[in-house]
C-alpha cells in the first residue's frame, strides 16, 4: 500500500523555510516519523527531512545498514577539512542529479525518539554526505545551493526542462 504522504518539490516555498526546533517528543512527532521512514522504504531513499513532506520541524529519518534512525534537532559539525565531491540526488528535486562537495567525515548529534541523546563520529563519506544533504533541507537549503550560481543556474533549467511535463 502506498503513503499518502506527497514529497514536495522545488519550487514548494516550505523547502526553503529553516526548520523549527522540535520541544517535545509526543505521539504526533512519533507517527510522523513512522510515516516517514515508510514513505523513504516507498521511494528506495536514504534519507528524508520533515520539511520535505511539509512539516518545517528539525528531524530527519536515514537508513544506516538496512536500519532506520531518527534524528531529532539534529546537528553537523566538521570533523576535517578533507572534501569529497559525489553525485547526489534529491527527492525534492525529482530528475536532477549533481556533484556536491561535501565534508568526508563529519560528528554527528540529535535525539531519537526515546529521548536518548546520540554524538557520534561518521566516516563513511556516503553517510557523512547523506547527513550534510538532510541538515540542508533543515536550513532551508537544497544540494543545488552548494555549487557555483554558474551550475546552479545550469541545474535550475534542467530540473525545469525535466520536470515541465509532471507539473
Amino acid at each position: 500500500m502506498e503513503s499518502a504522504m506527497k514529497i514536495l518539490t522545488y519550487p514548494n516555498p516550505i523547502l526553503s523555510m529553516p526548520a523549527k526546533v522540535v520541544d517535545v517528543v509526543d505521539n504526533r512527532v512519533r507517527d510522523l516519523a513512522e510515516q516517514m521512514i515508510e514513505r523513504t522504504k516507498e521511494v528506495e531513499g536514504l534519507g528524508l527531512a520533515a520539511c520535505q513532506i511539509g512539516e518545517p520541524l528539525a528531524m530527519f529519518i536515514f537508513k544506516e545498514n538496512n536500519e532506520f534512525w531518527v534524528a531529532i534537532n539534529p546537528n553537523v559539525m566538521k570533523v576535517n577539512s578533507s572534501i569529497r565531491v559525489e553525485e547526489e540526488g534529491c527527492l525534492s528535486l525529482p530528475g536532477i542529479r549533481a556533484k556536491i562537495p561535501r565534508f568526508n567525515q563529519v560528528s554527528v548529534n540529535f535525539t531519537d525518539l526515546g529521548g536518548i541523546w546520540h554524538l557520534r563520529p561518521v566516516d563513511s563519506g556516503t553517510m557523512a554526505q547523506m547527513f550534510q544533504h538532510e541538515m540542508d533541507h533543515l536550513n532551508g537549503k537544497l544540494m543545488w545551493d552548494n555549487v557555483s550560481s554558474l551550475n546552479r543556474d545550469v541545474l535550475r533549467r534542467r530540473y525545469k526542462k525535466v520536470n515541465k511535463f509532471k507539473r
